[in-house]
């Protein structure tokens, strides 16, 4: 659906801005971990899989480095005391792309509390926000990345 449906509503303009990427989805398995210990585990691990595309999901690891440096010590079970110091947060429960390494139906979540969790996405709708990478091409022209000047590119 994202890099059908979501990818073809986009402009060419913007479409020829983003990359395919091989999206690796090694999993990670649940408990207390830090944003680099989910990223290991799920960029490195060798047992999962790799799909080539141009649009994906957030890695939980994602969100766990949207925070300021001093909370990457901070697993991201607790991220509910930092989620406003996280840009990402917005207050939605939302699907990642990371799965749970020990039990292949459930997927990790970020909840709307702000910290992540493990969730069988069965029927529930949750929000699936698009995640994608630029071409190595595309340049930064400015803004500080606030809502009032966010960051422009070219």
């Amino acid at each position: 659906m994202l890099n059908v449906t979501y990818y073809n509503e986009l402009e060419s303009k913007w479409q020829n801005l983003i990359a395919n990427h091989n999206f690796e989805v090694g999993g990670a398995d649940s408990g207390t971990k830090t944003a680099k210990q989910y990223y290991n585990m799920e960029i490195r691990n060798q047992t999962g899989y790799e799909e080539s595309m141009k649009i994906g999901l957030m890695y939980i690891s994602d969100y766990g480095y949207a925070v300021g440096s001093t909370y990457w010590t901070t697993y991201l079970i607790n991220y509910d005391s930092v989620k406003n110091e996280n840009w990402m947060f917005i207050g939605n429960n939302e699907w990642t792309i990371s799965r749970n390494l020990n039990d292949m139906t459930s997927v990790f979540r970020l909840n709307l509390f702000g910290s992540i969790d493990l969730y069988y996405p069965n029927d529930i709708e949750f929000a699936a926000r698009p995640s994608f990478y630029l071409e190595y091409n595309v340049t930064f022209a400015g803004g500080t990345g606030t809502s009032i000047d966010p960051y422009r590119i070219n």
